[in-house]
Order: C-alpha cells, then structure tokens, then sequence
C-alpha cells in the first residue's frame, strides 16, 4: 500500500502545475497581435502541449529539475561564509588564513555564475506558474540565505575557535575541507527549502491548492520520480529541452509585442530581460539533441552540439536586433521574425531544416572554457601555497611564510591575467616579502 501510494503523491500538484502551464501558455499565445488569428491559434495548440508537458516535468521530477540550482546555492553560501570568515582570521592565522579565504574567493567567483543561470530557469518557471510569483521567491531567497549566513557565522565564532598560528598542520586543512562540504549541504537543504515554499505559495495562488500540502508532495518526487507507474508514465512523449526553448521563445515574442505596442514601457531593464530570456531558450535548443546522444559517445555529442549550435543562432540573432532597436518597429520586427519561427514549427510539426542557421558557427562560445583554464591555474598554484611551504620549509616558519605569501600573489595575479607568472618572478616577489610577515 505504502509502494503504491509514493507512486500516486504528485498527482494534485501534476495537474495544478501542468494546468498554471497551460493557461500561461495561451494567454502569451493570444498576445501575439503580429499573427492572424488562425495562425495564432496553432501557435497556441502547440504550446499548450509544450506547456503541459513542461508542467507535468516541474511536477514530478521537482527534485532533480532543482538540484543543480540547491547545490550552487549551497556553494555559493559556504564560500561566503567561509571567506569572510577567514579573511577575519588572517590577523590572527596570518596567510595561512590567506590562503583558505583565497580558495574560498575562487570558489565564490566560479559558484556564484552558476547559481544565477540555474537560479534563472527555476525564477522563468515560477513567474510562468503565477505571476509575479519569481520576484517573491528572489526577496524570500535573498532574505532567508543572508539571515542563516550570518546567524550560522556568528554562532561559529562562538563555538570555535582556530588554533594560533604556529599550530597550523595539513590536518587543519583537511578539517575546513570537510566543514566546507557540510555547509555546503546546510546551504542546499536551506535552498530547496525556500524553492519549495515558493512553489507551493505560486500554486496556491493560481490553483488554491494548499502550499504545504503542494511543497510535500513535490518533496516525494525524490522517491516517486523513480518509481514505475502501471502504464500511466508521467513522461509524456516530447523533448524536455524543446519544450523549454519553445516556451522562451513564445514569452520573448509576447513580450516584445507588447513593448513594440507601447503596453509597457520599453525601457533598458525591460529588453535586458527579454534578451537574457531568449537567451535560456537559445541554451535549451542548442542542447536539445546532446542530452539524448549518451555521455560515453563524445564524437557524436559534440556533432550534435554543433548542430544544436546552428539552430540556437537564430535567436541569437535575434537577440542582437533587440539590442540594437531603436524604436518600437524594431521591436515589432523581432517579434514577428520570433512569431514566425513559432509559426514554422508548428506548421511542420517540429524542428526542421529550414529553422537551422546553417552558416552560424559550429563552435561553441569559448567563454567558459578560458574562465576554467583560469580558474584551474588558480587552484592549482593555491594548492601549492598549502602544500610547497611544508614540504620545502619544515621547521622554518619564516621562510615558509615567505613563500606562501608570494604563491598567493601570484595566485591572485593568475586570476585577474589569466597567465600563470614564471617562478623567476615568484623569486622575485618572495625576496621583496619582510621575513616578519
């Protein structure tokens, strides 16, 4: 009995989302005064499919759809956390604390773009849900993790206490690695926390279904997401990351029809948001076909990527002639070239050819890539501020505080240049460093 009814526990909150879906799905659909009727009508029958899809998604698989957001949040906040707190200890610690408030900093500046544009889909899929739902979960979010942060740091300063600083050992090292680890986790837990508030606050105000009761349910779908289910799958057929783009796309278009019409005000922060919309649609088309190809086979994920490349160039471009506009016509011109693409696939019945910008470029952005690289210089060379000074200088702490302390010069140097400096010039920055630092 117990089996079958974990089965069964997303069921209210499965239509409740699915049902929110779809009615935004066709209020966005109706705002496109660019499109005849008929044609707004098709548009509209192809979302709604899209939407409810989309919903029965969020709903049974709510867990897993929010985890990456929780666990960067999570690192987000002990990286704070731990920074601060250690940059405070360095009056007593010196640059060993230096040093962990510098790997500490690292991971806040690599965490921090990644809770943002995970954060984004999970705000996206709120305010679609009802309303003005995503900026309450942004002040409820912002509030109840910069609260916890600094109870959880003012309590810490209380129970713990570091030791001084010629007791420092690798051990102690070892030992913030594992508090870093559970912080982490205690951000993540306070994280799915506020998410699932949020999201039962949102379905209780546009289905009247209990936000408690909303939160529970979806909470199961750690277990139930898992779960067979007699032939009733909740995965509909579709492809989770076209539906996704589709939806972006039909709220871009919406939204730029009505700033072209002048029913809101097309100001810079207003066509921000549309273009960094446009921009999570671009990402799901681009990534549509490499979820299916699996991870063992890389030659085919990456033809796949390029091929998904192509097809999201086409709102890129768009997002470029949003950025450029001028006055509402370029506005409307964008809308109907993204009302058009809607057009398309509805009326071929998906993605075709004719939709693939086939002479955009095939590779990837190499944004992140370098970031990585930088970021990974970075590590390594702080790593080696942690473990060099034992090894070369054991026993002699004036000379190991030398050469920590010009390791994370040139650590920092690494991350703000992206080039690594020759150990001539780490020489160099060790000799001018006063041996009572």
């Amino acid at each position: 009995m117990t089996f079958r009814a974990l089965r069964v526990i997303p069921g209210g909150a499965c239509s409740a989302v699915a049902a929110a879906e779809q009615r935004w799905a066709e209020t966005a659909a109706g705002q496109l005064t660019c499109l005849e009727q008929a044609h707004r009508d098709l548009v509209a029958a192809l979302a709604r499919a899209a939407a409810i899809r989309e919903g029965v998604g969020w709903a049974t698989r709510f867990v897993a759809r929010i985890s990456r957001f929780t666990v960067w949040s999570g690192l987000v906040f002990a990286s704070a956390i731990g920074a601060v707190r250690w940059t405070m200890e360095m009056r007593v610690l010196g640059w060993s604390a230096g040093a962990v408030a510098l790997a500490y900093l690292v991971a806040l500046a690599v965490a921090i773009p990644a809770c943002w544009a995970k954060g984004r889909r999970v705000w996206s899929h709120l305010n679609r849900v009802s309303g003005r739902a995503g900026s309450s979960f942004l002040v409820l979010y912002a509030a109840f993790l910069l609260s916890m942060a600094i109870l959880y740091g003012v309590v810490n300063t209380f129970a713990f206490h570091v030791p001084p600083g010629g007791m420092v050992r690798p051990q102690f090292y070892l030992r913030e690695f594992g508090a870093f680890a559970a912080v982490t986790g205690l951000g993540s837990l306070l994280t799915y926390l506020v998410v699932a508030y949020a999201y039962g606050v949102a379905l209780q105000t546009a289905c009247g279904t209990p936000a408690v009761n909303s939160a529970a349910e979806l909470a199961a779908t750690v277990v139930t997401a898992w779960l067979p289910s007699d032939g009733r799958s909740h995965s509909l057929p579709g492809n989770a990351r076209l539906d996704s783009g589709l939806l972006g796309v039909l709220g871009c278009a919406a939204a730029l029809d009505l700033l072209a019409h002048g029913q809101q005000p097309a100001d810079t922060s207003a066509v921000r948001s549309v273009i960094a919309a446009l921009e999570l649609a671009a990402a799901d088309l681009e990534m549509y076909a490499v979820d299916r190809v699996p991870r063992t086979d890389p030659t085919t994920r990456r033809i796949a990527r390029m091929h998904g490349t192509q097809l999201a160039a086409v709102l890129r471009d768009a997002k470029v002639s949003i950025a450029r506009a001028i006055g509402p016509q370029d506005l409307a011109a964008t809308a109907v070239d993204l009302a058009g693409f809607l057009l398309t696939w509805a009326q071929q019945g998906g993605i075709n050819l004719a939709m693939v910008d086939t002479s955009a470029p095939t590779v990837p952005a190499s944004f992140w890539p370098r970031v990585a690289s930088r970021i990974w210089k970075t590590v390594l060379l702080g790593a080696a501020a942690v473990a060099l000074p034992f090894l070369l200088y054991h026993g002699h702490q004036a000379a190991a505080a030398g050469l920590r302390t010009a390791l994370i010069i040139a650590a920092v140097m690494t991350l703000a240049t992206g080039s690594v400096p020759t150990w001539d010039t780490i020489g160099k920055i060790e000799s001018t460093i006063p041996e009572n630092l």
